[in-house]
């Protein structure tokens, strides 16, 4: 469980500093999705990044509330930022390459979406054993 929070705190910092990447001028993310082509790729992936970073909050919250409720509505929003992050970076490449920026945050939401299915995985595999 531990290992999974981290893995997801990790995953998250990836994938802002892979959005962010444009300041440090080693990748045009959101410049290239700031011109008229991009911009609703843009919204997709500030989307993606903020229901990963509520999945991790609700990941912290579920030590102090009711665990089942929060562990199904954390997969739900976690797996869906996942993939709207990864839906929007497929556009942007098929779109745009040669991007650092689009790069690292590909391997940040990868990793999320990896966390989410061996959550899920977690979650109904050992009530089907029992």
């Amino acid at each position: 469980m531990y290992i999974g929070t981290v893995t997801q705190f990790v995953s998250i910092i990836i994938i802002w500093v892979g959005i962010c990447t444009s300041w440090w001028g080693c990748g045009d993310l959101i410049k290239g999705c700031s011109s008229d082509g991009y911009k609703n790729i843009r919204y997709v992936l500030f989307a993606g990044a903020g229901c990963v970073s509520i999945a991790f909050l609700l990941g912290i919250l579920r030590f102090f509330l009711l665990k089942p409720v929060i562990d199904y509505l954390r997969l739900v929003i976690q797996f869906a930022g996942g993939i709207l992050m990864l839906s929007g970076l497929i556009v942007y490449y098929s779109l745009e390459s040669d991007q650092i920026s689009g790069f690292i945050t590909t391997m940040g939401s990868s990793g999320f979406i990896f966390v989410s299915v061996f959550g899920i995985a977690d979650m109904i595999i050992p009530n089907h054993i029992v």
